[in-house]
């Protein structure tokens, strides 16, 4: 379950970050944050 919602987040992320670019004023940080913190979650969510 934990994996589908990881999942969600990251398409999410990635969607914002397209929007970012097609704007092309606003810095793509938040998606590279989100992106992140999907990978951390990820990772603590493998080692239990």
């Amino acid at each position: 379950m934990k994996i589908i919602i990881l999942l969600i987040t990251l398409l999410f992320a990635i969607v914002e970050m397209a929007g970012q670019v097609l704007d092309g004023n606003r810095p793509i940080t938040l998606g590279i944050v989100i992106i992140t913190l999907c990978i951390v979650a990820l990772t603590l969510t493998e080692e239990k």
